[in-house]
Order: structure tokens, then C-alpha cells, then sequence
């Protein structure tokens, strides 16, 4: 059992490095290091800690991760249905509006919209106009 001063001073002794400089240790040095733990040495700062990264054949995978929506869908919440019926008056004309168009305030779909004035663009595209939602 010998103690040491730094992970680096281990590697140094066992002949591991040639030098005591900067930069990371690699991954067999700290396989070493955590081997000199296990047998009872003592190395001052450092805890032997199991790699999260896998090694050997496993490391360079192409293998890509199926894609899901199952965060997207899970980060907002909904406020209003998509069915619900909104309408908007512009040119002394009323207009219906689809709850996907996008609220000019908040920047969201008018089923997230939280803004309590919500507008969308008008049908000529030159302004934005009032929609009243049902129910509200």
C-alpha cells in the first residue's frame, strides 16, 4: 500500500507517463489507476469512477437512435382543442380561424396560445386582427 500525492505522480512512478504535464489522462491510464485503488494504494484528489463510455467494439457505433416524438409532445401542454371554433371580423366579414394558425404575440399555435389577447394575421396580410375563441 504507498500513497500518493496525485493521480499523475502514480502514473509517473509505475512508468505509465514519461512526464508530468498538462492534459487529460486516457482512459487505460485510468483503468490503471483504479486497478492501484482496488489493490489498496491511496492517490490523494482521485476516486476510481466507472467509465460511462463504452470501449472496444462498442465505441464507434453508427448505429443512430430511433427518433420519436414522445419528448416533443410531452414538453407543452394543450389549452385548447384543435377543434375548437374561432372566428375573427375584418372587412365587415367574419372569418373562421383554425387553431393552428399562429398568435402574434405569444408566437405560439392558438391551442397553446396563452396571451389573453390573441391575434392572427389578416386574410390580405396587411395586419394583425382580433380572434375570439369560443367558450372564453
Amino acid at each position: 500500500m504507498t500513497a500518493y500525492s496525485s493521480a499523475k505522480d502514480c502514473l509517473l512512478k509505475h512508468g505509465k507517463i514519461a512526464a508530468i504535464t498538462r492534459g487529460r489522462i486516457s482512459a487505460d491510464n485510468h483503468a490503471f489507476l483504479a486497478s492501484c485503488i482496488a489493490n489498496g494504494d491511496t492517490v490523494n484528489g482521485y476516486e476510481a469512477k466507472e467509465s460511462t463510455k463504452p470501449t472496444g467494439e462498442k465505441a464507434y457505433s453508427n448505429a443512430k437512435p430511433a427518433l420519436t416524438n414522445e419528448k416533443v409532445i410531452s414538453d407543452f401542454t394543450y389549452r385548447r382543442s384543435i377543434d375548437t371554433p374561432g372566428h375573427m371580423f375584418y372587412g365587415g366579414k367574419k372569418f373562421s380561424v383554425n387553431m393552428r394558425e399562429i398568435c402574434g404575440h405569444c408566437r405560439v399555435s392558438l391551442v397553446q396560445c396563452y396571451c389573453g389577447v390573441p391575434e392572427v394575421v389578416a386574410p390580405d396580410g396587411r395586419m394583425s386582427v382580433r380572434v375570439f375563441i369560443e367558450g372564453e
